[in-house]
């Protein structure tokens, strides 16, 4: 057991018969379902202040259907998997609707979406806390916030109920809040599905840690890289930011460092040799009439208060999108 949560079962899982539900927000306050369609998508999701982010393409919609999608703004929800391991992996709104055609004969409907992207970008406090506020007050103002543009209150970790001795004033756009809250408490947060969600450092969202291995979806071998241990599965909408995942030491490839005396050290991103992992960074690809059908993770020891500083997880996250 790590972080109060308890490991999965280890037996073999059967992953086959692949299926996908999309659905998208008409203006007529509808839901357009064209789950039956040849579907590309890419979802990322990192616990981290930037917004989850989906690119899904729609190939030869019927021109009557196409219309109906015409509003930027429109919510999308999209869950994959396999048979009965079938879950949401993104829901947000439409950034960006595209049209195109790869060839003479087919033509596709491309949607950009974020996960809370208006709500990053124009939420604002405007708050005095009184003296004896606490950080679970300093949390509620971010809330308020957020909640005018759609996003609602989610997970929350433990807190602290210090009460502090000075008031204090809260003014700026929330995120800039959040993430100075975020520091001061130990804290990560994030927007997922229309929630705020704030995890602690030593902490995993709640739920079992998945364990992960050859039997139940895991392909090739985990590496140990400067952010953490990245690794691949098929699509398991279970591999969420946040999460936790159980992994054996056995089946990770350990960095290694170049004897050249010259050459600057690596630092690795430690390992937990009872394997337990936090989810920092998902990413999910899936294709419903292609091969492509896995799950990408970059993960953090347990044992280990360091989150990823660089590589996949910063080229994942970089462009916070407001």
């Amino acid at each position: 057991e790590r972080g109060g949560c308890m490991t999965a079962n280890t037996a073999t899982t059967r992953q086959w018969i692949r299926q996908c539900k999309l659905l998208i927000g008409t203006g007529s306050g509808e839901w357009l379902d064209v789950s039956e369609m040849h579907i590309k998508f890419e979802t990322t999701q990192a616990l981290s202040s930037a917004p989850g982010k989906a690119l899904i393409r729609i190939y030869n919609l019927s021109d009557g259907t196409s219309k109906k999608v015409q509003e930027e703004g429109a919510p999308v929800q999209l869950m994959a998997g396999y048979g009965g391991n079938v879950g949401l992996i993104f829901s947000g709104s439409c950034a960006q609707i595209r049209r195109g055609r790869e060839s003479g004969t087919d033509k596709y409907l491309e949607l950009t979406c974020q996960d809370g992207d208006l709500a990053l970008q124009y939420a604002t406090i405007n708050r005095s806390l009184s003296a004896g506020w606490t950080q679970r007050d300093a949390l509620g103002a971010a809330h308020d916030s957020l909640k005018a543009h759609g996003v609602d209150p989610g997970y929350t970790g433990g807190l602290f109920e210090h009460k502090m001795p000075r008031g204090k004033a809260i003014f700026g756009a929330a995120r800039d809040h959040l993430d100075d809250w975020g520091r001061s408490v130990g804290m990560d947060w994030a927007i997922r599905d229309g929630q705020l969600n704030c995890v602690p450092a030593t902490e995993t969202a709640p739920g079992a840690a998945f364990e992960l291995t050859p039997a139940t979806g895991l392909i090739g071998m985990p590496a140990q890289t400067v952010d953490g241990i990245t690794l691949r599965s098929l699509l398991n909408p279970m591999l969420r930011a946040g999460q936790q995942v159980h992994l054996s030491h056995d089946l990770i490839v350990e960095g290694k460092q170049d004897p050249v005396y010259t050459a600057p050290p690596i630092f690795y991103a430690p390992t937990d040799l009872d394997g337990f992992y936090k989810i920092y960074n998902s990413r999910v690809v899936g294709d419903t009439r292609g091969n492509d059908w896995y799950s990408d993770c970059v993960c953090v020891a347990m044992d280990k208060n360091t989150a990823p500083i660089s590589g996949l997880f910063v080229n994942t996250v970089a462009n916070k999108g407001y």
